[in-house]
Protein backbone atom coordinates (compact mmCIF):
# COMPACT_ATOMS: atom_id res chain seq x y z
CA UNK A 1 0.00 0.00 0.00
CA UNK A 2 1.17 3.17 -1.11
CA UNK A 3 0.10 5.32 2.18
CA UNK A 4 1.13 4.03 5.65
CA UNK A 5 1.85 4.22 8.74
CA UNK A 6 5.97 5.19 9.24
CA UNK A 7 7.91 5.01 12.50
CA UNK A 8 9.34 8.26 14.08
CA UNK A 9 12.98 7.40 13.07
CA UNK A 10 11.95 7.25 9.43
CA UNK A 11 9.87 10.58 9.72
CA UNK A 12 12.70 12.07 10.79
CA UNK A 13 15.17 10.96 8.14
CA UNK A 14 12.70 11.92 5.54
CA UNK A 15 11.96 15.19 7.14
CA UNK A 16 15.91 16.13 7.43
CA UNK A 17 16.10 15.74 3.68
CA UNK A 18 13.34 17.84 3.15
CA UNK A 19 14.41 21.04 1.56
CA UNK A 20 11.45 23.27 3.13
CA UNK A 21 10.79 22.68 6.25
CA UNK A 22 7.80 23.66 9.07
CA UNK A 23 8.08 23.37 12.94
CA UNK A 24 4.03 22.49 12.55
CA UNK A 25 5.35 19.16 10.63
CA UNK A 26 8.46 18.09 13.00
CA UNK A 27 9.54 15.41 15.46
CA UNK A 28 10.10 18.38 18.00
CA UNK A 29 6.29 19.23 17.64
CA UNK A 30 5.27 15.83 17.38
CA UNK A 31 6.77 15.68 21.28
CA UNK A 32 5.26 18.87 22.89
CA UNK A 33 1.79 17.75 20.72
CA UNK A 34 2.59 14.33 23.14
CA UNK A 35 2.99 16.33 26.21
CA UNK A 36 -0.42 17.99 25.63
CA UNK A 37 -2.51 15.07 25.07
CA UNK A 38 -2.69 14.47 21.25
CA UNK A 39 -2.81 11.57 19.19
CA UNK A 40 0.27 11.46 17.14
CA UNK A 41 1.08 9.21 13.92
CA UNK A 42 3.33 9.71 11.38
CA UNK A 43 2.15 8.67 7.58
CA UNK A 44 4.48 8.23 4.55
CA UNK A 45 3.29 7.64 0.88
CA UNK A 46 4.91 5.47 -1.56
CA UNK A 47 6.28 4.97 -4.67
CA UNK A 48 8.38 2.16 -5.81
CA UNK A 49 9.07 1.54 -2.39
CA UNK A 50 10.27 5.15 -1.80
CA UNK A 51 9.08 7.38 0.47
CA UNK A 52 8.34 10.66 -1.51
CA UNK A 53 6.17 12.50 1.02
CA UNK A 54 6.02 12.13 5.15
CA UNK A 55 3.22 13.85 7.44
CA UNK A 56 2.78 14.41 11.11
CA UNK A 57 -0.76 13.53 12.09
CA UNK A 58 -2.63 14.49 15.32
CA UNK A 59 -5.80 14.45 16.66
CA UNK A 60 -7.28 15.13 20.13
CA UNK A 61 -10.62 13.62 22.09
CA UNK A 62 -13.15 15.97 21.53
CA UNK A 63 -15.87 16.34 24.81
Amino acid sequence: MPLEIITKEVFKQHYQKAKRKSFIQSVEMSDLLKKRGYNVEFIGFFTNNQLQVSALLFSAKMA
